[in-house]
This record gives C-alpha cells, structure tokens and sequence, in this order.
C-alpha cells in the first residue's frame, strides 16, 4: 500500500512538471551606440527579414526618396573629425551671420554644400562670385546650399559689397577662425561637401562656371559620365 502511494505522489509531480512551461531567457539589451548613426528607434535588420517602415509622427519628416536631399539629416557631432581633408566628413562649425545670429552647418547636412572662404581685397573671391551666382542660381532648386564665410572683412563692409554684388546664399564672418585652424594659406578656397557630409574636392583659387559643373557630379552624388569615343570611319568589309 505505501509503494502505491508513493507511485501516486511521483505521477502527480510528473504531472505538473510537464504542465509549466520552461521560463524563456530574457533578450539581451543590445541598444545601439549613437556614433552609428541611427535613430532611437532603428535597429539593423536581421538577415532574411523585412523591416516594417516606421510612420512618422506628426511634424517629423518620413524618409528621402531616392535622388532627394533633406536638412532633417542628423550627423553624431561627437565622433567628427576636427580638420578638413578629402573622402572624410566635413568637421561641425557654428556660423555668425552678418546680423549677429548663429547657426550651425548641420542645418545644411542632407544638401549638397560649398563653403568657399573669401575676402573683400581678393581680386579673384571678386572675379568667381558673378559665376558662382549663376552655379547656384541654377542647382538651388536641386537644393544647392552654399556658405561663405569672410576672413578680411567687417559684417558692415560686407552688407555694403553686397550693394553692388549680390550674394543670395548664407554670408557669415569667419569670427572662429575655421581658415587658419584649418591651415589654408590662400583666397578664394572652397570646399565641396556631398549630401551626406563627406568633403568631396577642396579647391583653392578662383572658379568658373565650366570648373563647378565639372565638380557636379560629385557635389550631388551622381555617376560622372564616362568619357565618349570619337566616331570612326568604318573598315573594309570582309
């Protein structure tokens, strides 16, 4: 009678072991390091998986299209290199605008950009502005930003320039000193910089307008075209 007991008592143990399913291990909190450059909310996907596009919010923007450019783009300031070199991400800087107002080059990252350093004594910063009027006036609509940033003169003498050669795009005064931190020597320079931040040509001396279509390609991200064979005249016929 006891060993029956005691085969009841192990059946009814079996039992419930077999009723409780084991508890599943926690997920390992892997949150992305911000230098990655995603978003709080985004995640790599998994191989073989579809990612679920995210709907904005109200009063976010949602994402690019393909051959758009968009200023909501965010960069990690924090892991940006401090000087200025070709295939590499242009350095973040604040900008002082002729009214005193600051903003920031990441206002502009997401849009093609030039920044061109110029003066007021610089016969040639003079003779490439009017061709980089028309360089802008033409790609602007594609979302040209350019940025020229004065290292000779005062917000005053600027604006009075500007009476006689209009410059429709952000003026600033190099108030931090970005041209020598940076170890240029020489008037006009510019810096090409793609829709993703990256430095695409640095060019010193002055430009027209065939140098900056030339430079089109690269500021806008585009396939350069390749080059066209002469026609030649055809052969004997076999």
């Amino acid at each position: 009678m006891r060993i029956l007991q005691i085969m009841l008592v192990c059946c009814f143990v079996a039992a419930l072991l077999i009723a409780c399913p084991k508890a599943q291990p926690e997920e390992d909190d892997n949150s992305l390091p911000t230098s990655t450059g995603l978003g709080d909310n985004a995640a790599p996907a998994e191989p073989g998986t579809v990612q679920t596009p995210v709907t904005p919010a109200a009063g976010e923007q949602g994402p690019v299209a393909p051959g758009e450019t968009s200023t909501a783009q965010k960069r990690d300031t924090s892991s940006l290199p401090t000087d200025v070199k070709a295939r590499q991400q242009l350095p973040t800087f604040s900008l002082t605008l002729l009214d005193g107002t600051t903003r920031s080059i990441e206002d502009f990252i997401g849009k093609p950009v030039m920044v061109n350093f110029w003066g007021i004594d610089c016969p040639p910063c003079k003779a490439e502005l009017p061709e980089i009027v028309k360089f802008y006036e033409k790609y602007k609509p594609q979302g040209l930003e350019i940025v020229s940033l004065n290292v000779d003169s005062t917000p005053e003498e600027q604006q009075e320039f500007m009476k006689t050669q209009p410059m429709p795009w952000i003026t600033a005064t190099d108030k931090d000193g970005l041209f020598k931190k940076w170890g240029y020597r020489g008037i006009p320079t510019t810096i090409f910089v793609d829709a993703e931040g990256n430095v695409v040509e640095i060019h010193l001396g002055g430009m027209n307008m065939d140098y900056m279509e030339q430079m089109k390609a690269k500021l806008f991200g585009e396939a350069a075209p390749g080059p066209v064979a002469p026609d030649k005249p055809a052969g004997p016929t076999k």
